[in-house]
C-alpha cells in the first residue's frame, strides 16, 4: 500500500517555494461517531483573543492544535496517565542526564568537550528554543521527566522478564544473537597496511618469502628471485617457517612499516609480550568501520596461533581491502582471538555468563537496551501496545488517521468541535474535545494562537486587494467568488484533483484522505483557504518589511556586509594531509593528534619540506592534483623524495570542491569548518595582489581543519572581481530606474536595497497578484549588471526574509495589538503572561532568521 509521509509538503520553509503551514480552516459540523451528543458545558465559539479585524474563538484554537500536533498532545495526555508510577520514580540524575544527551546529542564528557565552544552555544540555544516551541520554555523538568518516564518503561519491558506475555525480553538468546551479529570480544593481531600491493609484495620478496600452496614459506634456491617465476617454486627451492620466524618477520614488518608513528614492538617479544600490547588489540566493530571484509578476515577466516596454529592463522599475501575510493593492502597475522562461536549455543543466562563473562553480558545487554531507547520508533511501537492494552480507541477520523497511518474501518470523517464530544477513551476514562484543548492551551496557548490568526490576519490585510471581481464584489465563499486570482486557484485545485486520480494512490485513498495527509486539510474549502494564504503571505510580509522598514533592513545590511567583508570567488581544488594511524582509512581529528605529538617542532619542519616537494611536482607536472596524489599513494617508503614523508604516516587525498559550481563565501560559510573557509578567503585575497591577479591559478598556505592540513589550488570563480554596486541614473534614460539606484559606492546601500524590495515582490506576488494596483507602483527596471548583482548577494539575504520564521515573527506583532477577552478555565493566561511568551516567541523565530546568515 502506498503510503502518504503525513503532511509531506505542508510546512514550507519559504513562501516562495510552497505552501504554508494551513490553520484555522472553515469546517462543516458533522455527527459524532460515539452516541448521542452530551450537553455542552462549553461554547467553542467563545471568543478567547481579539484585535483589529480579527477574533479567535476557542473552536479556532482548537483547529490548531488538531493541524500542528493534535495527536501527539493526545498520546502525551494519555501517556502521562499510563507511565504515572514510573514517573514517581524518575530521579534528578536521569533528568540531567537526558537533558545533556537532548542538547548535545551524547552523554559522554569527554565528546562534548571535543565540541568548539560556538558550536556548543549554538547546541544550547537550539535546545532553549526548542523547549519554548514545546510550551516549557520556563521550566523543562516536567517534559524531561516524562521522557525519561517512557524510557524506564521501555526498559522495564526489556529487562522484566516477571512481565506476562513480554515478547520483548532480551534473555540469553538476543545476547547470543547480539554478540554473533557484532563479534564481540577483541582479536590480537600483527596487522600491516599499505597503501600499493607493490610495497606490500615488495616487502615479502625482500625477505625471501613467497607464497607456496597457501602457506608463507623461505625461498632457498639460488637463483634470484625475481628471475625465477612462480610456477617453479616448489619443496625443494622453499621450506616452512617455524612459529618464531613466522612471528619475528611480522614484527620486523611491522617495525619498518610504522617506525615513525607507532611504538614499536621488542624483537625479543615473546608471544604472551604481544598479547599485552593496546596497539596489537582490535575490536570488530572498529575493523568494520574500515572494511566488513577485514573484520571477517581476522574474527572469522583466519584461525589463530593460539586456537589452531596448524590453520591458516596468517595472511600469506597481501589481503586487498576497498577503502573509500582506494584500495588498501594489508598483511595481518592473528595471536589469539577472545570470542567463542556461540552458533551452536543452546543455554540459558547462567550458561551465556560462564563462556563469555558476566561483565560482556551485561555490556551487550546494555548495549541493546541503549540502541532500543535511541529508537524513536521502537519506543512509540510499545507506548502503542500499552495504550491498546488499557483498551486505548479514537473516535475522532483525523486524529485516528493521523495516530494509525491508515484508512480509518467503518468510520465516517468526522470534525468534532463541541466541547462534549468524546473523541478518545481508555480504560474507563472518556477524553473530551475540551480535555484535549485544555491539557494543550495550558501550556502552547500563544503558539496556537499564532497558527490559528494568521488567516484571518492575512483576510484582513489583503483579501479585498486581490479577490474581488471587476465589479468590485469581494465574495468569501469561493464558489462565488468570480476574480481572477480565485479562479487561477480553482484551476490549480482541479489539476491536484486530477493529478490524484491518476496516481496510484487513488486505489488506497479518497482525495479527501490524500489532502489531510500531504496538505493537512480537511476539504475543498480549506485546500482553497491555503492558497489564498500562500497568495496573501508575501504581500503581508512586503508590508511588514515596509513598516519596519529601518530596522529590517539595517538588519539584512549587516548580513550583506558580512558577505562583503568576507567576500571571495573561486573555483577550488585542495589537496588534503592527513594522518590515519587508526587505519580506518578516514582521517584522525588533526587538532588531537598535533596535541599528543612529543615533538610538535620536528613535525612542523616535516610539513614545511611536505609542501615544498608537492609544490615542487605539482609544477613540473602540469599542476595536476590527482597525478600527484596517485603517485605519492604508489611510492614506496624508500623512495628518494617521499619516503620519508610516507614513513612519518602522511596521507593525501583530493577533491574538487567547486564541481557544480565556484566557492562563495554565501555558500561555504556554513558548510565548511570556519578555519577553512577563512583559508578560502585568504588565498582569495592573495590572488587579489598585483604580482597575482593575472596568474591562471595560486596556491594557498597549508590551511588546517580538523582533518589535517589543505592546500588549496584556487582559479578563478564566477564573480571573481567583487561586483561594483556604483551608478548613476542617466538623466535622459527612458527606463524606469528609481532615483534610489544612485550611488557612488562599491558595496549595495540601502537606497539601492529598498529598490531590489519593490523590484522583487513582483517575481514573488506578481503572478496572481496586481501589484501596479495594491501599491501603486510600476515595477522598478534594473540594469542588467546590478541585476546580477543583486541576485548574487542581495536576493540570498532578502528571500530568507519571506519565510515561516518572519511571517510569524509579522503575525506576533499584529497579535501584540490584541487582548484576551475570556476568562474561563481555558483562559491559561494571563495578558502579561501571554505577552511575555509571545516576546519569547519572537526571539526564537528572530534566532531563525539569523541563523540563516550567520555562522
Amino acid at each position: 500500500m502506498l503510503k502518504i509521509t503525513k503532511k509531506i509538503w505542508i510546512i514550507s520553509m519559504m513562501v516562495l517555494a510552497g505552501l504554508a503551514v494551513v490553520s484555522c480552516a472553515e469546517n462543516p459540523t458533522e455527527e459524532p461517531t460515539t452516541g448521542d451528543i452530551i450537553n455542552h458545558s462549553f461554547d467553542m465559539d467563545t471568543v478567547y483573543y481579539e484585535g483589529e479585524g480579527f477574533e479567535i474563538t476557542y473552536k479556532d484554537l482548537y483547529s490548531s492544535i488538531i493541524v500542528n500536533d493534535g495527536i501527539d498532545q493526545l498520546l502525551t495526555m494519555i501517556d502521562q496517565e499510563l507511565l504515572k508510577d514510573f514517573l514517581d520514580v524518575v530521579t534528578t540524575e536521569k533528568v540531567d542526564e537526558k537533558r545533556i544527551k537532548l542538547t548535545y546529542g551524547t552523554t559522554d564528557q569527554e565528546e562534548i568537550d571535543k565540541i568548539d565552544e560556538d558550536r556548543q552555544l549554538k547546541m544550547e540555544k537550539a535546545y532553549t528554543n526548542g523547549m519554548r516551541i514545546l510550551g516549557y520554555g520556563d521550566n523543562d523538568i516536567p517534559y524531561l521527566e516524562f521522557l525519561v518516564a517512557r524510557d524506564l518503561y521501555v526498559e522495564d519491558l526489556l529487562t522484566n522478564p516477571a512481565i506476562e506475555d513480554n515478547n520483548i525480553y532480551l534473555n540469553a538468546e538476543d545476547i547470543v544473537d547480539e554478540y554473533i551479529k557484532n563479534k564481540y570480544g577483541e582479536v590480537n593481531a600483527i596487522m600491516i597496511r599499505y597503501d600499493v600491493k607493490s610495497e606490500a609484495s615488495q616487502v615479502l620478496s625482500d625477505n625471501d618469502l613467497v607464497e607456496f600452496h597457501g602457506e608463507l614459506r623461505l625461498y632457498t634456491g639460488t637463483t634470484p628471485l625475481e628471475d625465477l617465476p612462480s610456477y617453479k617454486l616448489d619443496e625443494d627451492n622453499t621450506r616452512s617457517l617455524t612459529t618464531e620466524e613466522l612471528l619475528s618477520f611480522f614484527i620486523q614488518f611491522y617495525n619498518d612499516e610504522y617506525s615513525n608513528q607507532k611504538t614499536l614492538i621488542s624483537e625479543t617479544a615473546t608471544y604472551e609480550d604481544l598479547l599485552l600490547l593496546e596497539d596489537l588489540s582490535f575490536q570488530y566493530e572498529d575493523l568494520q568501520k574500515i572494511n566488513t571484509r577485514l573484520g571477517n578476515l581476522m574474527f572469522s577466516s583466519l584461525s589463530t596461533l593460539n586456537e589452531d596454529p596448524e590453520s591458516a592463522y596468517y595472511t600469506y599475501k597481501p589481503y586487498e581491502v576497498a577503502i573509500s575510493n582506494e584500495n588498501d593492502y594489508y598483511l595481518v597475522l592473528n595471536l589469539d582471538r577472545n570470542y567463542h562461536d556461540l552458533s551452536e549455543f543452546d543455554g540459558d543466562e547462567t550458561a551465556l555468563k560462564a563462556i563469555i563473562g558476566e561483565e560482556l553480558y551485561n555490556e551487550i545487554l546494555q548495549d541493546l537496551i541503549d540502541r532500543n531507547l535511541n529508537d524513536g520508533e521502537f519506543i512509540n511501537r510499545r507506548l502503542k501496545t500499552m495504550r491498546e492494552d488499557h483498551g486505548f480507541e479514537i473516535y475522532d477520523y483525523y486524529l485516528k488517521l493521523d495516530y494509525d497511518n491508515v484508512v480509518p474501518e467503518d468510520m465516517e470523517a468526522t470534525s468534532l468541535m463541541e466541547s462534549d464530544y468524546v473523541i478518545a477513551s481508555y480504560d474507563d476514562a472518556e477524553i473530551l474535545v475540551k480535555d484535549l484543548m485544555g491539557f494543550a492551551l495550558e501550556r502552547k496557548t500563544p503558539l496556537y494562537l499564532v497558527h490559528a490568526s494568521q488567516l484571518q490576519v492575512l483576510k484582513t490585510e489583503h483579501y479585498d486587494n486581490v479577490y474581488c471581481d471587476d465589479e468590485g464584489n469581494c465574495e468569501t465563499d469561493y464558489t462565488q467568488n468570480n476574480s481572477a486570482a480565485m479562479n487561477a486557484h480553482l484551476t490549480e485545485f482541479v489539476e491536484l484533483e486530477q493529478g490524484f486520480i491518476e496516481s496510484g494512490y487513488v486505489d488506497y485513498y479518497s482525495f479527501e484522505d490524500y489532502l489531510y495527509l500531504a496538505y493537512g486539510v480537511h476539504n475543498d474549502v480549506e485546500m482553497i483557504n491555503s492558497y489564498i494564504k500562500r497568495t496573501l503571505e508575501p504581500l503581508f510580509l512586503y508590508d511588514y518589511i515596509m513598516e519596519n522598514k529601518e530596522e529590517t533592513m539595517t538588519d539584512m545590511m549587516t548580513y550583506i556586509d558580512s558577505f562583503y567583508d568576507n567576500y571571495f570567488s573561486i573555483n577550488a581544488k585542495h589537496i588534503l594531509i592527513f594522518m590515519d594511524e587508526n587505519n580506518d582509512g578516514n582521517p584522525d581529528n588533526y587538532e588531537e593528534f598535533y596535541d599528543e605529538l612529543e615533538d610538535q617542532a620536528a613535525f612542523d619542519e616535516l610539513i614545511v619540506n611536505f609542501k615544498m616537494e608537492v609544490i615542487n611536482y605539482l609544477n613540473a607536472n602540469e599542476d595536476d592534483l590527482t597525478d600527484f596524489v596517485t603517485t605519492y599513494r604508489a611510492t614506496t617508503k624508500d623512495d628518494a623524495i617521499w619516503g620519508e614523508y610516507k614513513e612519518k604516516g602522511l596521507k593525501v587525498l583530493t577533491e574538487n570542491l567547486s564541481s557544480k559550481s565556484s566557492l562563495n563565501y554565501m555558500n561555504s560559510f556554513q558548510k565548511y569548518e570556519d578555519t577553512f573557509v577563512d583559508g578560502l578567503i585568504d588565498v582569495y585575497q592573495t590572488y587579489q595582489l598585483a604580482e597575482n591577479i593575472n596568474k591562471e591559478f595560486v596556491y594557498s598556505n597549508l590551511v588546517e581543519s580538523s582533518y589535517g592540513l589543505h592546500l588549496i589550488k584556487a582559479e578563478k570563480g564566477d564573480n571573481f572581481e567583487m561586483p561594483s554596486a556604483d551608478f548613476t541614473v542617466p538623466a535622459d534614460t527612458t527606463y524606469n530606474y528609481p532615483a534610489g539606484l544612485n550611488n557612488d559606492g562599491e558595496r549595495v546601500n540601502l537606497s539601492q536595497l529598498e529598490v531590489y524590495m519593490n523590484y522583487r515582490i513582483y517575481d514573488i506576488a506578481s503572478s496572481v497578484v496586481n501589484l501596479d494596483e495594491i501599491y501603486d507602483m510600476e515595477r522598478p527596471e534594473l540594469p542588467t549588471r546590478l541585476e546580477d548583482l543583486f541576485i548574487f548577494l542581495v536576493q540570498p539575504v532578502h528571500d530568507g526574509y519571506y519565510a515561516s520564521a518572519f511571517l510569524n515573527t509579522a503575525t506576533l506583532d499584529y497579535i501584540f495589538t490584541g487582548n484576551i477577552v475570556d476568562s474561563s478555565e481555558y483562559s491559561f493566561f494571563t495578558e502579561a503572561e501571554m505577552d511575555a511568551f509571545l516576546l519569547e516567541l519572537k526571539e526564537v523565530y528572530a534566532y531563525q532568521i539569523e541563523s540563516q546568515f550567520v555562522k
